[in-house]
């Protein structure tokens, strides 16, 4: 069985790809600046996150929605192109996060948050 194959010049070539920049955005408006999903307001830090606890790429897609499992890996190689600076951003708000738990264990009138 013979098959055909199919060769496209450059003006023949379909348009039906997703510019990979266009995934994800920064806006100073939205989650302090941090790189976003792009239309979700998910940061790329919550995705590698929960990547580096072990959830895949299709699970994180599945409990998150809206975003597609295109922009979940999209910000993963987001996250990965630019470890360093998400790293620090996250071990710095873990820290954060410490030092309010230390200092103020029982906020809201003896309730512990």
């Amino acid at each position: 069985m013979s098959r055909a194959i199919c060769r496209y010049n450059k003006d023949q070539m379909p348009v039906a790809f997703a510019e990979i920049g266009s995934l994800i955005t920064r806006d100073p408006a939205l989650r302090g600046d941090r790189p976003i999903i792009a239309g979700t307001g998910i940061c790329v830090r919550t995705i590698a996150i929960e990547n580096n606890r072990g959830l895949s790429p299709e699970v994180i897609a599945d409990d998150r929605p809206p975003p597609s499992l295109a922009q979940i890996y999209a910000g993963l190689a987001f996250y990965y192109a630019n470890k360093q600076e998400i790293d620090a951003d996250i071990a710095a708000e873990e820290q954060a996060y410490s030092v309010v738990m230390i200092d103020a264990p029982f906020l809201s009138g003896g309730v512990l948050l």
